[in-house]
C-alpha cells in the first residue's frame, strides 16, 4: 500500500485581506489639472499614498504615472476616496510550491515508513506600481490524519501573517509545516 504524495495530503487555501481592496471599478472620467487649464479623460488604476503617485489608464490604453499634486483639488479628493475601492486582486498573482523535508526513514520487514515535514511556499507577485502595507495573508491547509490505519480524518491547519507588498515586487512566505508519515508495503515473494 502506498500513501499519496505531499500534494495530495496537503491542500492549500488562501486569502488576502487588503485594507484597500474592494470590488469596485473606476469609471472613465475627465480630470482637470491643478491650474485648471488642461484636462484629460482617464480611468484611475491606483494611488500610492506613500509616494503620492497616481496611476491612470488613458484612452489609448496606456498606463501613466504622475504626482497627485498635478490634479485639481476635486480630482485629488476623487483619487484619495476612490483608490481604496479598486480591484487590487486583479493585479496580484499567488502561487503555491509544495515543500517537503524528510526527517527519517526506516524499513521493517516489507514495510518502509517515512516521516517528513510538509508545507507550502506562497509567492505573491504585485504587478501594480503601488506598495501595500499591513496586508493580512490567511491560509489553511487540509490534510488527512491516520489514513494509514483506515479512512483517517481531515485536519485543518490555519495560519495568518502580516506582510508588506512592495510596488512591482515579489514576496515569498512559508506556511507552518505539518508532520507527514507515509508507509509503503511490498508483497512478500512467494517461492
Amino acid at each position: 500500500m502506498m500513501l499519496k504524495t505531499l500534494q495530495a495530503l496537503l491542500l492549500p487555501a488562501f486569502s488576502l485581506a487588503l485594507a484597500a481592496s474592494a470590488h469596485g471599478q473606476a469609471e472613465w472620467k475627465t480630470f482637470t489639472s491643478a491650474d485648471g487649464e488642461r484636462s484629460f479623460v482617464g480611468q484611475l488604476q491606483a494611488y500610492d499614498d506613500q509616494t503620492n503617485t497616481v496611476t491612470m489608464l488613458n484612452r489609448q490604453r496606456q498606463t501613466v504615472d504622475f504626482d497627485i499634486e498635478l490634479l485639481s483639488d476635486a480630482d485629488r479628493e476623487y483619487v484619495v476616496t476612490t483608490a481604496p475601492t479598486l480591484p487590487v486582486r486583479a493585479f496580484l498573482e499567488v502561487t503555491f510550491q509544495p515543500m517537503q523535508e524528510r526527517q527519517s526513514s526506516d524499513r521493517s520487514g516489507t514495510t518502509r515508513r517515512t516521516e517528513s515535514d510538509g508545507g507550502f511556499q506562497i509567492t505573491i507577485d504585485n504587478f501594480l506600481p503601488v506598495a501595500y502595507r499591513d496586508v493580512t495573508v490567511e491560509y489553511l491547509m487540509i490534510y488527512r490524519k491516520d489514513s494509514a490505519s483506515g479512512g483517517g480524518t481531515d485536519q485543518v491547519l490555519r495560519g495568518t501573517r502580516q506582510i508588506d507588498l512592495e510596488a512591482n515586487g515579489t514576496l515569498e512566505i512559508e506556511t507552518e509545516s505539518v508532520q507527514l508519515v507515509s508507509s509503503q508495503s511490498r508483497p512478500r515473494a512467494v517461492g
